[in-house]
């Protein structure tokens, strides 16, 4: 089975959602990797790299991996969401039954989905085939009542834009005993008026909390990871000293958009990211200080990480990235924490593969990654919490296996 040659390429998306996404779902890492393709969207194809993912044909760089493979795989994760894993299995059974031998498009997978549903997918299609961007959702309102010894919550959620796309929107509510009440919600407006009944009063309530739309993520809930560097437009180089200067020099030849200036404090307010090479950079200790919730803080000597301490030792680099205030701006900055330059251009072009973690530690010995993580985000425009200290993360039943 191939995808039709005049049309646009499926076979990566779907390629993607059935291998790559789903053994992560069955391992319980579905929605981390459902928030990582939308951070690679953000960070390579949103800013205006995006396109229609009918135009589609074939990944030629980072841009168009986040659409064909990224968007392409979103797309098939809804399309089970709409559907149901049933009829969603169903579908893909006739769909290669029915071309396995030869070429199909997305006309074809959508008359074969409608045909198992015995249901019209024209909007579903054409908005995820033919328009560029993503919805960008908010929890407008969102009002706890007691009445009559009867708990509920009325929420209204609504959508920017001039055309407003047609969503099936996950609302999740935790009540004040932990019980979680979860249930889904047409938005084919701007805006939609909901009322969830709940057994216990409601302590909080959140919009798409698994990430399974395809949507514009908000601030709090995109964490900065080391593909912004990558994909930022400029970027200033910064060494600690002259014994990092050759290794600026060279990334900065090897990098179009990557400049590097012995004086770059001038420079670093009109860049959109900045590279700090060393652990003894001085603008370091200045803007990594501490993290909310205490992820990392930077010591004398050594960098404490999500509860563990990294000596700055010379056996190990600890390559970080944040967001931090420069000259009155938010800035993305990565710090490459090394006591030396050696090896630090090869250990630049494997963190390109890192794409979607904030933070690395690698030994000097093996030229590897020991330790990765990523930062933890938080919900701000489509969370309510009524109780303070009332977690979003709740424990999720094991998903059902497609196959």
């Amino acid at each position: 089975m191939f995808a039709d040659g005049e049309g646009a390429n499926w076979s990566e998306g779907l390629t993607t959602y059935l291998s790559d996404y789903l053994m992560s779902e069955r391992g319980g890492e579905g929605r981390q990797y459902r928030l990582n393709t939308l951070i690679a969207w953000h960070d390579y194809a949103a800013g205006g790299s995006d396109f229609p993912l009918s135009r589609f044909v074939g990944r030629h760089d980072r841009a168009t991996q986040a659409v064909g493979y990224g968007k392409g795989m979103f797309l098939f994760h809804m399309l089970r969401r709409e559907l149901g894993d049933a009829l969603f299995m169903s579908g893909l059974r006739e769909f290669y039954v029915r071309h396995r031998y030869g070429y199909a498009g997305f006309g074809d997978i959508q008359q074969t989905f409608e045909r198992t549903c015995d249901c019209t997918l024209d909007s579903f299609f054409s908005q995820w085939l033919t328009r560029e961007g993503a919805p960008a959702l908010r929890l407008d309102a969102a009002v706890p009542r007691t009445e009559g010894g009867k708990h509920s919550v009325t929420a209204v959620i609504s959508q920017s834009g001039d055309e407003p796309w047609r969503l099936r929107v996950p609302v999740r509510v935790i009540d004040t005993v932990g019980s979680v009440t979860t249930q889904s919600f047409r938005l084919d407006g701007s805006t939609r008026s909901f009322t969830v009944e709940l057994d216990s009063p409601a302590a909080r309530i959140d919009v798409d909390p698994e990430i399974e739309l395809f949507r514009l993520l908000d601030e709090g809930e995109k964490p900065t990871t080391f593909s912004k560097l990558f994909a930022a437009e400029q970027v200033v180089i910064s060494a600690a000293d002259e014994s990092f200067y050759g290794i600026a020099k060279e990334l900065d030849v090897q990098n179009p958009n990557w400049m590097f200036t012995p004086a770059a404090s001038g420079a670093a307010n009109d860049a959109d990211a900045v590279l700090l090479l060393g652990w003894g950079h001085p603008w370091a200790r200045n803007w990594f200080q501490s993290r909310r919730n205490n992820e990392y803080g930077i010591n004398a000597a050594s960098m404490d990480i999500d509860g563990v301490s990294y000596e700055a030792d010379g056996q190990q680099v600890i390559a970080l990235v944040d967001t931090v205030t420069i000259g009155g701006d938010s800035k993305t900055v990565m710090w490459m924490a090394a006591r030396d330059g050696a090896g630090l251009v090869d250990l630049m072009r494997r963190l390109s593969h890192y794409g979607r973690f904030s933070y690395a530690v690698f030994s000097t010995a093996e030229r590897r990654a020991a330790t990765t993580g990523q930062w933890r985000g938080q919900a701000q425009t489509l969370s309510r919490v009524f109780h303070p200290g009332t977690s979003a993360i709740v424990s999720q039943p094991a998903p059902s296996s497609l196959f």
